[in-house]
């Protein structure tokens, strides 16, 4: 029992003896308040120094947004007032140029018109001419030995326009026989016709270059042309009947047969084909259907030997022909030519 009490003595003197060692002094006490205070002295310290450096990051910040902002309100109020200038400008110029350009404008609209009018007089011009040509030189390879209309060659290189003159010359040249001479002007002229689109021109051009051609014995040169004319104007009737003239002076009288009859198709009162189809016939030695023919002539124009006075080559075939009646009718067409007249 003493043990234990001794035992429980020694201990609570032990604690106490800790506890005392432990303790703090009178004096401990205010230092340690002392030195947390100044602990937190320097950790507001801290706290200050680290407001006032994001307070100046805050205000150098505001200072260099304001820089920008300022900086772009120039460059803006510089922008604006470029802009401003140039739409002033702008509005400005733009009626003066509105002005100039609707005058260039109205001037070349004007030199359009100008030009349409002067096409359409020369147009009217041509065709004009296109009529005196077709008027004077529808001539095919029986009736060029002279010309009826030398007074209208006269009176157009005398009186006519610049065209006119130029026909003229054509005209006379071919009646001279200068052949060479006579398709460079009618070439000259050929060319004025497709420049001015004047498709008659174009045409008789192309029929007198073709009997130019012929003339000259270049007789496929002659069927282009020939067959250029009638290309443009297929109501030519003249070209296929010249067409043929040059097929048979080829010796190639089917296709000279068949311009033949193109010719009176459009035609039917055309005797010229009528009886160069007959001389074609009668090349072939198919009399019947040359009698035909020379007959149908004679019924359109009971004048026609007047008209055509190269008739010596029914002299040659009715010597040579046997059949009696053939002969007979051979005869009667020939006196009928001779003489101007019908023999029964």
């Amino acid at each position: 029992m003493s043990k234990i009490i001794l035992l429980i003595i020694l201990i609570s003197t032990s604690v106490y003896a800790q506890y005392t060692a432990n303790s703090p002094t009178p004096t401990q006490p205010i230092q340690a308040q002392e030195k947390q205070f100044d602990l937190k002295i320097q950790l507001q310290n801290q706290k200050i120094e680290s407001l006032k450096s994001k307070v100046g990051d805050a205000i150098n910040y505001q200072a260099l947004r304001k820089d920008v902002l300022d900086s772009q309100e120039k460059s803006i109020n510089w922008w604006l007032s470029v802009i401003a200038i140039f739409l002033t400008l702008f509005a400005i110029v733009t009626p003066i140029y509105m002005r100039f350009f609707e005058d260039k404008t109205n001037k070349h609209v004007n030199q359009i018109k100008e030009m349409k009018q002067k096409v359409e007089k020369i147009k009217k011009e041509a065709e004009k001419d296109s009529y005196k040509i077709k008027e004077i030189t529808n001539i095919n390879a029986q009736q060029n030995a002279e010309n009826p209309k030398n007074t209208q060659i006269e009176k157009a290189k005398q009186h006519g326009t610049k065209l006119d003159k130029l026909i003229a010359s054509a005209l006379e040249l071919q009646n001279k026989k200068s052949i060479k001479e006579a398709i460079d002007k009618w070439r000259e002229i050929l060319e004025h016709a497709y420049r001015t689109n004047n498709q008659n021109l174009q045409a008789s051009c192309c029929f007198n270059l073709g009997f130019l051609y012929s003339d000259n014995e270049k007789y496929h040169v002659a069927i282009e042309f020939y067959q250029k004319a009638i290309e443009i104007k297929p109501d030519k009737y003249e070209a296929y009947n010249n067409m043929g003239i040059a097929y048979a002076d080829l010796k190639q009288y089917q296709q000279a047969i068949e311009a033949y009859q193109k010719a009176v198709e459009i035609k039917s009162d055309y005797y010229m084909a009528y009886c160069n189809m007959g001389g074609a016939y009668d090349a072939m030695e198919n009399f019947a259907k040359a009698i035909d023919s020379f007959n149908n002539a004679i019924k359109v124009n009971p004048n026609i030997g007047k008209e055509i006075g190269n008739w010596k080559f029914l002299t040659h075939r009715i010597k040579t022909l046997d059949d009696p009646t053939i002969k007979q009718q051979y005869q009667r067409i020939f006196n009928h030519l001779k003489d101007g007249k019908n023999k029964k």
